[in-house]
Formats: structure tokens, C-alpha cells, sequence
């Protein structure tokens, strides 16, 4: 059992880098690995569940619309992630499903309920990173530039973050920024931020930056 086990967190860390990477058809890999670990009782097996494979199994049913399924697994584990963050984890997947269903007003207020009173500061930095993305899709500039200002601000400061996940975070508010701040007749800046992106630092929301780019240069011929 230990060594099937390892070799699933095997596979399920190398589908994670390919869907960081953007590459086509990671996330309905990454989906299998975690639907099949949980059916083999490898993540829910002992009555807990890790937080992130929580919000990782969340964000990957909803993006490939599993919507009924990512429902289904919220309602069914969410009182088995360890620690005393089940309501967080409830608005969490709640605000999710909403944003990939295209409700980003009703996955805003998941997401604020999340920021109002979190225990675990992931929960937080999270909710923050899909308010700015729903920021730019509603094309509300002046709740990102302050969200941006206070997400940076926020992670400066949180001794909690490691060096690492911090430099992470700071890179997403810049590129999401940067995206923002390119008139979207501006093709050359456009294409410019995605030769960036392609080239730098891959970041969990490098598909989501790339498709908003390819659609403004869309928009700008």
C-alpha cells in the first residue's frame, strides 16, 4: 500500500507541474489521479483531508466542469479537513464552482465570506488571487489596483509565507497588474507579457493569464 501510494503522489505532483506549465490536458489528468486516490481511500481513507489537496481537487473538478461532481465532494468532505477550517472550506468551494460556472458577483461573496474570518492564511491568499481575476474579468480597475495594493502589502508582511510561495504570490499580482494596465488595442505589449509568461516563473494561474492575453490580442486585430 506505501508504495502504491507513493507512486499516485508521483504522478499526482507531475500532472501538478504540467498544469502549472499550461500544458493541454493536465488538469483532466491531474482530475483522474485525484478522483482514483480517493476511491482507493488513499486522501480521505483515516476520516482527514489535507487542505490543499482540498482546494487543488476544487479548483481542478470545477475548471474542467465537474461542477456536480466538485458539489458532490464538498458536501461529502468538508468536514473532514483537518483543522478547523471547515466553513472556510465551505465558502472556498463554494466561491470556486461559482467563478468556473461564470457567477463571478455570487463567487465574490464566497470569497469576501472567506477573507472575513480565515484561520489558515493559504485560505486566504487564495480568495484574494480569485477576486483579482474577477476584478479583471468585470473589468472593475479600481477594486483591482486596491486589491493589489493590499494583496502585495499583505504578503510583504505574513511572516507565515515561506520565501518562496511569497516571491510566488507577488509574481501573480504583478503579471495580473501588468495584464490589466495594456489598452487591449495594444497588441505588441500584449504579446510581449506572454513571451514573459511563457519564459518566467510558472505560476498555478499561467493557463488563466495566457488565455485573458490571447483573447485581448483576439480583440485588438
Amino acid at each position: 500500500p506505501e508504495d502504491l501510494e507513493n507512486l499516485y503522489n508521483g504522478a499526482l505532483n507531475h500532472s501538478a507541474r504540467r498544469v502549472n506549465r499550461g500544458v493541454s490536458g493536465g488538469r483532466q489528468e491531474m482530475f483522474e489521479i485525484y478522483r482514483e486516490m480517493i476511491d482507493l481511500g488513499m486522501l480521505t481513507g483515516n476520516g482527514d483531508l489535507i487542505k490543499a489537496h482540498f482546494k487543488n481537487i476544487m479548483v481542478i473538478a470545477s475548471s474542467i466542469g465537474e461542477f456536480a461532481w466538485a458539489t458532490d465532494f464538498l458536501e461529502q468532505h468538508n468536514a473532514a479537513i483537518i483543522g478547523n477550517h471547515h466553513e472556510n472550506g465551505v465558502h472556498f468551494g463554494k466561491g470556486v464552482i461559482a467563478f468556473f460556472q461564470g457567477q463571478p458577483k455570487q463567487a465574490e461573496k464566497y470569497f469576501y465570506r472567506v477573507l472575513r474570518n480565515y484561520e489558515d492564511i493559504f485560505f486566504g491568499l487564495d480568495a484574494r488571487a480569485y477576486l483579482l481575476k474577477i476584478y479583471y474579468e468585470t473589468g472593475d480597475t479600481n477594486s483591482l489596483e486596491s486589491m493589489c495594493d493590499s494583496y502585495r502589502m499583505f504578503i510583504k508582511r505574513n511572516k507565515q509565507i515561506p520565501a518562496r510561495r511569497k516571491g510566488s504570490y507577488l509574481y501573480l499580482v504583478n503579471l495580473i497588474r501588468r495584464l490589466s494596465r495594456i489598452p487591449h488595442f495594444d497588441r505588441e505589449k500584449l504579446l510581449k507579457l506572454r513571451s514573459d509568461i511563457e519564459n518566467g516563473r510558472k505560476v498555478s494561474n499561467t493557463k488563466w493569464l495566457l488565455e485573458k492575453i490571447d483573447q485581448a490580442v483576439k480583440d485588438s486585430l
